[in-house]
């Protein structure tokens, strides 16, 4: 697929300077996120991206990948992460280096005990998603995981994150009056979260907060159409405002998604 203008503009930039600066590092390089999705948003959109490199990468090595990154346009920023395809196959033994790049900081994550240093739901996306731009693609690479480790991870998180989000959510908004004002970028989260899991729970492929605000109208009785015309107007950079009643909505919202994701059969 084409990239967008101003992606392939960072991108290529990005290359030289790799090429320039640390040639034969970087195997292969993978984009995910809004552009693998096809629901990339120009002004508001990062470069998603995952790296494989040869081996762990030295203190000079991460030195030079800063100044590479802070040298390119802010927007859109690439947001991604230097792996060794060792730890992203999850191979014993590996090293446990990942190296997470976010706003242009980096963060280096080294443990010799957590064999989950790599989030599955990463591994899945580019195992189903990816746009590789350089080197092999991920499954030539052995780079994946299986349905049932998929379908743990998402019933896990659906477990430890989304329900005790609702149950937050109904507590912050107890005493609250139902035409205040509240966060919108929370509530088009609440409200476009937990149907992704589902969604990939059912299917095995993954939608982005956009088509995931457009399946709950197909997939849920409860869902309120204004509401969601309002999420998806605040995500195409509208000036959409969302209320505490809009808060609760969101709220029995995941709980009824939690639960019915729990009641499909996905075996």
């Amino acid at each position: 697929m084409s990239l967008p203008e101003s992606v392939d503009a960072v991108v290529t930039e990005y290359l030289h300077r790799l090429d320039s600066r640390l040639p034969n590092v970087v195997d292969s390089l993978h984009l995910t996120g809004s552009l693998a999705l096809e629901a990339f948003q120009p002004g508001h959109s990062d470069i998603d991206f995952t790296a494989v490199v040869r081996r762990p990468l030295s203190t000079d090595q991460i030195t030079v990948l800063t100044d590479i990154h802070a040298g390119l346009p802010s927007q859109p920023m690439m947001d991604g992460q230097y792996a060794t395809v060792s730890l992203l196959r999850r191979q014993p033994g590996a090293d446990r280096q990942f190296l997470r790049v976010s706003d242009g900081r980096f963060d280096r994550v080294d443990t010799d005990t957590d064999t989950n240093t790599v989030p599955t739901i990463l591994l899945h996306e580019l195992q189903c998603h990816a746009i590789t731009l350089r080197g092999d693609d991920p499954t030539a690479q052995g780079i994946g995981v299986d349905a049932a480790e998929l379908r743990r991870w998402l019933r896990d998180n659906l477990t430890d994150y989304w329900a005790p989000l609702a149950h937050q959510l109904h507590s912050q908004l107890a005493d609250r009056l139902d035409d205040e004002p509240v966060n919108p970028e929370t509530l088009v989260w609440s409200m476009s979260g937990p149907q992704r899991l589902h969604y990939t729970l059912n299917t095995g492929r993954i939608l982005s907060k956009t088509a995931a605000l457009r399946y709950a109208l197909d997939r849920f009785d409860h869902v309120d159409r204004d509401l969601v015309d309002r999420c998806i107007a605040w995500r195409d950079g509208g000036d959409a405002t969302f209320t505490v009643a809009d808060g609760r909505q969101a709220a029995v919202h995941i709980e009824r998604v939690v639960s019915d994701a729990f009641a499909s059969p996905t075996e």
